[in-house]
């Protein structure tokens, strides 16, 4: 038996369980780059009323507000940091 998880954090979860002894190696989830690559973003920023000159923070979870996703410190986050050039964008129901 060897197990495999997406991330150093799942795998730091099993060796603290009773599988601590079995072999683990972590291979983190791909992207497909022909779906997810740099683009020009010049008319979203248009459409979205965001300054060229602005950073975006993206924040997308399913249930994003839930106290486990962390949208409320995310908003506390853009609070903190509203005279800054950073556009906070929430993505969730």
């Amino acid at each position: 038996l060897h197990i495999v998880t997406p991330s150093k954090w799942l795998a730091d979860r099993v060796q603290m369980s009773f599988l601590k002894d079995t072999p683990i190696s972590v291979i983190h989830n791909g992207i497909d780059t022909s779906v997810f690559h740099p683009v020009d973003a010049s008319d979203l920023r248009e459409q979205l009323n965001i300054p060229q000159d602005y950073k975006v923070a993206l924040t997308v979870a399913p249930d994003i507000m839930s106290e486990r996703k962390g949208g409320k410190r995310v908003l506390k986050l853009a609070e903190l940091m509203k005279d800054e050039k950073v556009m906070f964008v929430l993505v969730g129901n």
